[in-house]
C-alpha cells in the first residue's frame, strides 16, 4: 500500500482514464439549522430516524470510544473526543490524549459502558452541533464528562442521519489493516530515545486511498527500533470511528513512540488526530455541493445498512438528481485531464462546475434512451458507494461506453433520438413553473386556465448546434401565450425552409430578431385587445421581413 496523494485513485478521475486507455478499442458510439439542503423526490427518508437506527449509532459510537480507551492504563489519563452529533448520528472528528502518571488497573468495558452510555446518549439531543467528550481514567475505571461547542461549523463530512449498523465491514477492515501494517514498517525509533511522528491517511467515505508518514524533523542518531506490528491494534481502533464520516478527506494524526530500555521493541501511543477536510467549494458550485452531498449521504447510508437490493431505486431517479450525482461527485473528487481527450464536451461542461453544469447534463441524460439512463444510474450508484474500484471490468466497459455514447449526443440532432423532444419539453415545464417561476404557475394562464406554452429560445431542433449551452437553461426559457407562440413559431418556419440547414450563427441572429420583436409579451399576462392584437401583428410582420432577408442571403 505504499501510495501517497498524487496516487489515490479518485472516482471520477478514473472513469477519465479508463475512458481514455478505452479509445482505441471501443467506437465512440455515442437543510437543516446547519445549512443542509434537505432532497426531495424519490430518494428520501423518513421524517426522523428510527429508535433502532439511533440505538445502533449509540453502541457504534461506544465500541469506537472503548476502543480507544481500552489502551490507556495510566492513571490522571484524559481522552478528549469531539463528535458533530445529529438526529443521533454520531461523527468523529477529532481526538486528543492527554498523558497520565503510572499505570492502574484494568477497566471493565462492563463498567465503561454504564459510565458512558447515558452520557452519551445525551449527547445525542438537541440542536446539531459539536460535541466534547471527555474521559478521564481513574485507578479502575473511566469517568466521563461532555460540554456543547456552538462555534463549530457544520463540517461536511458529518452524517445527518444515524447507520442502523453496529461494526465495521470486513472490506473496510482489511484495508485498514493494510494501512496499519504499511505504517509499521515506515516508522520507528532510535535507541533510547521517544519520537513523534505524523500520519495522514486518505479516506472517500470508509475506504483507505492513501498514506503519507511524516518523521520529526530531526532524529538521534543511532541505532533505530521499528515499530512493533502490534501497533495494527491501536492504529485500527483510533482509526475506525473516524472512516464514518463522508466523503474525500484526510485524517492527521500525531504518534508517539518509545524504545524500552534493554529491548529491542518500541511503545506507541495515539496524541492527537484530526480530520483534515479539502478546501470548500468555489462560491458558484456551493448549492451543487450541498445538494449532492445530502444525497451522497442517503446512498451511503443504504449501503453501509446492507439495503442492496435499494439500489434498483435508482433506475428511477429523477433526471435532475442523477446529474447532481455526477457534477457533484466530479467537483469532491477531482478528476484528471484525460477525459478531455475522450469526451471534450463532456469534460469542458463538468470542468464549469455550479447548477449550470448540473442543469446541461440533466439535459443531456433527457436524451439518452431511457435503459442507458438506468444503467448509467445503477453504476453511478455502486461508484458513489463502493468506489470505481469496484466495479468489475464487464461494469467498467459498460461505463466507458455509456460515456462515449453520452459525448455523441450532444451533437446529434434530436430528431434522430426517439422521444428526447418530448421529454425535453416536459422538463422544461418542470423547471419554468415548478422551480424558477412557480408564481407565474397561477398568473400566466388562459380563460381556460390552461398555463401558457414554454417556449425555447432557440429551439430544441438546433440544439446540436450548440453542444455547450443547456437547451433548457433558465436564459432559453419563457412562458407565451398561445397568439404569441404560434406568431414566434411562423417566424422560426422562415427559417426551416431555407435552401441549406442554418448555421449556429444564423440560428443566433433569428433569436436576436425574436427577442427584439417579441420580448415584451415574454413571462407576462397578455392582453388581448384590438390593440394588442394589433401590435403582435405588427410584429410579426416586421420579424418575418427581417428573417426573409436572412434567408434570401444563404445560398
Amino acid at each position: 500500500m505504499r501510495r501517497g496523494f498524487g496516487e489515490i485513485a479518485l472516482t471520477w478521475g478514473l472513469v477519465a482514464l479508463v475512458l481514455l486507455n478505452a479509445c482505441a478499442t471501443v467506437p465512440q458510439a455515442g437543510t437543516g439549522g446547519s445549512g443542509r439542503f434537505e432532497p426531495e423526490g424519490t430518494y428520501q427518508g423518513s421524517e426522523e430516524p428510527s429508535e433502532e437506527a439511533r440505538e445502533a449509532e449509540l453502541e457504534s459510537a461506544l465500541t469506537a470510544l472503548w476502543g480507544v480507551a481500552s489502551e490507556v492504563r495510566e492513571v490522571g489519563a484524559e481522552l478528549e473526543f469531539t463528535f458533530w452529533t445529529e438526529r443521533g448520528a454520531f461523527t468523529l472528528l477529532s481526538l486528543k490524549r492527554r498523558q497520565g502518571g503510572a499505570p492502574g488497573k484494568a477497566a471493565a468495558r462492563e463498567s465503561f459502558a454504564s459510565e458512558v452510555r447515558d452520557l452519551l446518549s445525551a449527547c445525542a439531543e438537541g440542536a446539531p452541533g459539536a460535541v466534547h467528550l471527555i474521559l478521564r481514567r481513574d485507578e479502575t475505571r473511566w469517568r466521563a464528562d461532555f460540554k456543547k461547542d456552538e462555534a463549530v461549523a457544520f463540517p461536511p463530512e458529518a452524517k445527518t442521519w444515524p447507520v442502523q449498523r453496529v461494526g465495521t465491514r470486513s472490506e473496510e477492515l482489511q484495508g485498514l489493516v493494510g494501512a496499519g501494517r504499511e505504517v509499521a514498517s515506515r516508522i520507528w525509533v532510535p535507541t533510547g530515545a521517544r519520537v513523534r511522528w505524523q500520519v495522514e491517511i486518505a479516506l472517500d467515505d470508509e475506504r483507505v486511498t492513501g498514506l503519507e508518514t511524516r518523521p520529526p524533523r530531526s532524529l538521534p542518531g543511532g541505532t533505530s527500533v521499528r515499530a512493533d506490528p502490534g501497533l495494527m491494534g491501536p492504529w485500527v481502533n483510533v482509526l475506525v470511528p473516524f472512516t464514518q464520516g463522508l466523503g474525500p478527506r484526510k485524517v492527521r494524526m500525531d504518534w508517539e513512540g518509545e524504545h524500552l530500555p534493554g529491548t529491542q521493541q518500541s511503545r506507541w501511543r495515539i496524541v492527537a488526530a484530526e480530520v483534515v477536510r479539502p478546501p470548500p467549494p468555489e462560491p458558484r458550485n456551493a448549492e451543487v455541493a450541498l445538494e449532492y452531498r445530502a444525497m451522497h449521504e442517503q446512498i451511503l447510508r443504504q449501503w453501509r445498512e446492507e439495503t442492496r437490493e435499494s439500489f434498483q431505486a435508482m433506475a428511477v431517479i429523477g433526471l435532475e438528481q442523477l446529474a447532481l450525482y455526477v457534477v457533484g461527485g466530479w467537483l469532491a473528487r477531482g478528476t484528471g485531464v484525460a477525459l478531455e481527450a475522450a469526451a471534450p464536451t463532456i469534460s469542458r461542461v463538468l470542468a464549469r462546475g455550479g447548477m449550470e453544469a448540473v442543469g446541461w447534463f440533466r439535459s443531456l441524460l433527457a436524451r439518452a434512451p431511457t435503459a442507458e439512463r438506468q444503467a448509467f444510474a445503477r453504476l453511478v450508484a455502486r461508484m458513489e458507494a463502493e468506489g470505481f474500484e469496484a466495479l468489475t471490468a464487464a461494469e467498467r466497459s459498460e461505463l466507458r461506453a455509456l460515456l462515449l455514447r453520452f459525448e455523441r449526443l450532444t451533437t446529434t440532432p434530436l430528431k434522430e433520438l426517439d422521444g428526447a423532444k418530448d421529454l425535453l419539453r416536459d422538463e422544461a415545464k418542470t423547471l419554468f413553473y415548478g422551480k424558477r417561476h412557480p408564481k407565474l404557475d397561477a398568473l400566466l394562464r388562459d380563460i381556460h386556465g390552461v398555463r401558457y406554452d414554454i417556449h425555447h429560445c432557440i429551439p430544441l431542433e438546433y440544439a446540436h448546434l450548440f453542444p455547450l449551452r443547456d437547451v433548457n437553461a433558465e436564459l432559453n426559457l419563457v412562458a407565451a401565450a398561445k397568439p404569441i407562440h404560434s406568431s414566434v413559431g411562423s417566424v422560426w418556419t422562415r427559417l426551416r425552409k431555407a435552401p441549406r440547414p442554418p448555421t449556429a450563427e444564423e440560428v443566433l441572429r433569428v433569436e436576436e430578431i425574436v427577442r427584439a420583436r417579441f420580448g415584451r409579451w415574454f413571462n407576462k399576462i397578455y392582453d388581448e385587445s384590438a390593440g394588442a392584437l394589433e401590435e403582435l401583428s405588427q410584429a410579426k410582420r416586421l420579424a418575418t421581413n427581417e428573417v426573409d432577408a436572412l434567408v434570401a442571403g444563404m445560398r
